[in-house]
């Protein structure tokens, strides 16, 4: 299908560069008389036929020199589009690279605030784990003494409890 689709496109194109080609001779053509009945109406006709000679002869634009002009300027243009896309996708390439450091140097940015977080609350949770600790230990001696204490007034209690 490529294959078709590009011999389909080259002969489009050198259909249209024929009648280019062809417009080219016509207009070139009537241009040409248009300056030698200029020339005639001016009264110069000896003058320029003795420096020209050959502008009568040459009524006609070669055409076959105007289809090889056609050719090479369709050869440079492609030559050309070649080249930019070229460029155009190393530029592109260019600021993906450029696009993807950015985009590295934001993550590890991140990455580095992660961090600098986790580390804060860790010191933060490794304070709070010790507070815990405390309090914890604080309230096991509290509940000891209060058991002891709770203990000892049973006790106490018991014994007016069989004084009676």
């Amino acid at each position: 299908a490529v294959v078709s689709t590009q011999s389909t496109g080259k002969k489009a194109l050198k259909d249209m560069m024929e009648k280019l080609a062809d417009e080219i001779v016509e207009k070139k053509t009537a241009l040409r008389k248009k300056q030698l009945a200029e020339i005639d109406a001016a009264g110069l006709t000896e003058e320029v036929d003795a420096a020209l000679p050959h502008l009568r002869h040459n009524i006609v634009p070669n055409r076959s020199k105007i289809a090889e002009d056609l050719e090479k300027l369709a050869k440079q243009q492609e030559i050309l589009a070649a080249e930019m896309k070229r460029y155009l996708a190393e530029d592109q390439a260019r600021a993906e690279m450029s696009m993807d450091s950015d985009m590295k140097r934001e993550l590890d940015r991140e990455m580095e605030e992660r961090c600098r977080r986790i580390t804060a609350l860790g010191s933060k949770a490794a304070d709070v784990g010790e507070k815990v600790r405390e309090v914890s230990t604080k309230s096991s001696q509290t509940r000891a003494v209060s058991t002891g204490k709770m203990r000892d007034n049973m006790k106490e209690k018991k014994k007016k409890k069989k004084k009676k």
